[in-house]
């Protein structure tokens, strides 16, 4: 049997591909920096083709930056409410579309993909965005997949049909993720990292999931 093929876009320290990895996938991971180790193709998103992947996939998975998209800079933010009619924000609402759409481009280009999803912190403006309405979206607190930060991720995509994700934060209280930024107790690959219970959780959905499309009927578990 031919092994299953994962592609991770904005791959940064590719925990979702480590993920299915370690389920026996091949993997294939993009990003446009060119000091991160274990990546197999460096590009800039919006010069990559179809045609420069592996073809066959069946599962894609993108985080693109959230810096733009953020509305953790306050006044200064692209996306915040007063600089929405400001010309000098224009170019900055460009450049955060570029990368979304370029990621769409790609994986709605894979004939043959089962599931993908897409990824970016819940605290921003995409969620707001027309580039993502109308695709099947969750959002999730990282505090529920052994992260300490409660940092809440919103997924859109294709997702796998046995994947029920934790999507209800039951602590009382979390440490400031932004303070330990700042102090630099983390990098930025580091808060950006999706928490590897939740990519293991996802990568063996997917893994189950295969050649499903719906829920066994009730009738037939008797």
């Amino acid at each position: 049997m031919a092994r299953k093929l994962m592609v991770e876009l904005f791959a940064g320290t590719h925990a979702m591909a480590d993920a299915f990895a370690r389920l026996g996938w091949d993997t294939f991971t993009v990003d446009n920096d060119p000091d991160l180790e274990g990546i197999d193709l460096c590009v800039d998103i919006c010069d990559l083709m179809p045609s420069d992947l592996p073809q066959n996939a069946s599962y894609i998975h993108a985080s693109p930056p959230c810096e733009l998209w953020s509305y953790a800079s306050g006044a200064k933010a692209p996306f915040a409410a007063r600089n929405l009619n400001d010309s000098a924000y224009t170019e900055k609402r460009q450049q955060a579309a570029l990368p979304i759409k370029a990621a769409l481009r790609i994986i709605l280009a894979q004939n043959e993909l089962d599931h993908w999803t897409l990824e970016n912190p819940a605290h921003g403006a995409l969620q707001e965005s027309r580039l993502m309405a109308g695709y099947p979206h969750v959002t999730i607190p990282y505090c529920q997949y052994g992260s300490p930060y409660q940092k809440r991720s919103i997924f859109w995509g294709k997702f796998p049909i046995l994947w029920l994700p934790r999507t209800v934060c039951h602590h009382m209280g979390h440490p400031n993720m932004k303070e330990s930024f700042h102090s630099r107790e983390l990098t930025a690959l580091e808060r950006a990292a999706i928490p590897r219970e939740l990519c293991d959780e996802i990568a063996q959905c997917a893994e189950d999931s295969a050649g499903r499309t719906s829920w066994t009927p009730l009738e037939r578990w008797s």
